[in-house]
């Protein structure tokens, strides 16, 4: 196999794909939000706590951990 990371995860390479380009949509969005908000900080204020939380609930829901309780 090319990639191992996938499996060390306990996903296909096409799941780890997927999954990792949607956090890359997420991390530009909390990207753009958060320099919008530095210039006028009385909008979008919670937005990078909401996409925070997001990326890391999307983490506890994939790969190994999604079968884990904390």
């Amino acid at each position: 196999m090319i990639f191992s990371h996938p499996q060390n995860v306990c996903m296909t390479y096409w799941k780890h794909l997927k999954l990792s380009m949607g956090l890359s949509f997420l991390f530009m969005k909390g990207a753009t939000c958060a320099l919008i908000h530095s210039f006028i900080p009385d909008i979008l204020l919670s937005s990078s706590t909401d996409i925070s939380n997001q990326i890391t609930q999307i983490l506890k829901d994939n790969g190994c951990r999604k079968n884990k309780t904390d």
